[in-house]
C-alpha cells in the first residue's frame, strides 16, 4: 500500500549551528584564516567548514571531534582579554 507524504507549508530547512561552529568562526576572523585554510588544517574542505559556520550541516562525530580539538589547540593560543585597571584610591 503506497503511503501520501504531506510537506509543510514551510518548506525551508532547520539550521542548528553549533556552538564549536560559532566558535570556529571567532577564531577563524581572530586569525585571519580562510575557510580553506582551516579545513586543511582539519581534513575537510572549506565548504564543509562554511557549512558547519552557516548551520547548513554539521560534522559528523569524527570530524566534531577533530573541530573541537582544532578549536581547544588554537583558542588557548589566543591572547586573554586584559584586565581592566584597577582604581586608586
Amino acid at each position: 500500500m503506497l503511503q501520501k507524504v504531506f510537506r509543510t507549508a514551510d518548506p525551508s530547512p532547520v539550521r542548528v549551528v553549533l556552538p564549536e561552529a560559532r566558535k570556529l568562526r571567532k577564531i577563524r576572523a581572530a586569525s585571519n584564516l580562510t575557510q580553506e585554510q582551516v579545513g586543511a588544517a582539519i581534513g575537510v574542505s572549506g565548504f564543509a567548514i562554511g557549512s558547519w559556520e552557516s548551520g547548513s550541516n554539521v560534522p559528523g562525530k569524527l570530524n566534531l571531534q577533530k573541530l573541537r580539538d582544532y578549536i581547544a589547540k588554537h583558542d588557548a593560543a589566543a591572547p586573554a582579554p586584559a584586565a581592566p585597571p584597577q582604581q586608586l584610591k
